[in-house]
Formats: C-alpha cells, sequence, structure tokens
C-alpha cells in the first residue's frame, strides 16, 4: 500500500510539470519527488531497503572463480548481465561495449566467463518485470567488490534507499552517507556503479535538479526518471543510447 501510495504521487507531482521540463528538475522543484537529506530515506538510508538487491561484498584482491553472463533486452538496449557465484557482479549497457566489458572481468575469473544457461533466468524475469512496470525494486543478491566501510560502498548502499518514482541529489546523498563535503565523491562512486538500474544512480541527480552524468548518456537517465514516474502505461518512446 505504501508504495502505491508513494508511486501515485510520484505520478501526480510529474502531471503537473511544464510539458518539455526535465523530469528530474520539475520534481526536484516541486519537492514531491524529492528525497532532501534533511527529511532522511526509508530506514534511516542505513542500508538496503527489506527485501532490495542484498550485497555480498569482497576484498577488491579476492578474485571470483568463475563468472557467467547473458544478455537481456530493454527499451534501452541490451543488458549485460554477469554474475559469480555470490550474486550480480555486473550490469552493462549496450553503449559500454559488452565484449570490452567481458574483457575486463576475466582477470577477476581464473575459471573463466560462460555464457549462462537457465542460472540468470531469475535476474534476467525481474529485468522484464521492471520494464514492464510490474516491479519497482530488484530483489537479486549482488557481488560488490568494496567492502561496506568504503565510502563508495556507503554511497552505493544510501542511493538504494532512494524510492522508485522520487530523485535525491548528490548533496543529499553525501550527507545520509556521513560525509556531507564530498559531494564529487558521491558523483565519482555513482559513476562507477557496477550494477545500474539494480543500484539505481540514475535517481541522484544534481542540486539544481538537472541530470548530471549517466553511463549510458543523459537522455537514458531522463528516460529512466520518465518511466518510473509515468510508468508504461503511458507509452514513454523506446530510447536506444548512442542514437
Amino acid at each position: 500500500m505504501e508504495g502505491s501510495t508513494r508511486e501515485g504521487n510520484s505520478r501526480e507531482g510529474s502531471a503537473k510539470a511544464t510539458q518539455g521540463t526535465d523530469v528530474a528538475y520539475a520534481k526536484a522543484q516541486q519537492g514531491g519527488g524529492r528525497v532532501p537529506a534533511r527529511a532522511g530515506l526509508p530506514n534511516g538510508g542505513g542500508g538496503p531497503p527489506a527485501g532490495a538487491a542484498s550485497a555480498c561484498h569482497r576484498p577488491q584482491s579476492m578474485r571470483r572463480t568463475e563468472l557467467i553472463h547473458r544478455t537481456v533486452d530493454s527499451p534501452l538496449g541490451s543488458l549485460l548481465l554477469v554474475a559469480s557465484p555470490a550474486g550480480l557482479v555486473r550490469v552493462a549497457y549496450s553503449v559500454e561495449d559488452h565484449e570490452d566489458v567481458l574483457e575486463g572481468l576475466e582477470a577477476l575469473a581464473p575459471g573463466g566467463v560462460e555464457r549462462a544457461g537457465a542460472a540468470l533466468d531469475g535476474p534476467a524475469r525481474q529485468f522484464e518485470d521492471y520494464f514492464a512496470g510490474r516491479r519497482n525494486e530488484f530483489t537479486v543478491r549482488v557481488d560488490l567488490p568494496d567492502p561496506p566501510p568504503t565510502f563508495g560502498a556507503q554511497v552505493l548502499q544510501t542511493v538504494q534507499r532512494v524510492p522508485y518514482g522520487a530523485v535525491a541529489t548528490y548533496t543529499d546523498i553525501a550527507a545520509l552517507a556521513g560525509r556531507p563535503d564530498s559531494v564529487r565523491a558521491v558523483g565519482a562512486a555513482c559513476a562507477r556503479n557496477p550494477l545500474p538500474i539494480v543500484v539505481p544512480c540514475h535517481r541522484v541527480v544534481r542540486l539544481d535538479g538537472s541530470l548530471g552524468h549517466y553511463v549510458a548518456g543523459p537522455a537514458a537517465k531522463r528516460w529512466l526518471l520518465r518511466f518510473e514516474t509515468l510508468g508504461p502505461d503511458r507509452q514513454v518512446p523506446t530510447h536506444r543510447p548512442g542514437r
């Protein structure tokens, strides 16, 4: 019920925005979809929400024994999913070049990087449900390289608290992660996010409401914000990054 109310409020706020206005800017200005630092985030911003993607953190020096991969189609183009036995390691857009991503991950996998059989069907279904408007959060296990004490890991944990259909600013995330003066470091951590969409860094915008950087480009970030605000029933046009 709470999720439905939140989604309803976000859609109502979007309807008031001037046509053609950046959704993130409109939501930040109206305040209805903004998650300000002074208000905090659900569950205090201290970790992923109940039911959200759970993390298995490991030191950068620890190598995965093997990795598996598959792709899933989306309105934003083909998405590459890569997983270790512990969880999802990487989500990559086509503009990142899937072959380059897999080649870069080979150093972490002495056992090789193999095409998945049915092992990644569960995560793939969650992406399909998300883009069909049937899912507001991901519940897959994720395998992140940094242990929780690093600031980058704290940033990604905090970003997971930003609800579907809402936005927070880089300044908000810095404050909630415990280092209010480290706004640039928040941007850097979001830029290095290995699991876009699952860890929703697209919901983090600049203080003036403008979009800021996104790995698949600002048009993809705008598409995701519009999609989460309007829903698939409003027929948000398909966007292919790089086109």
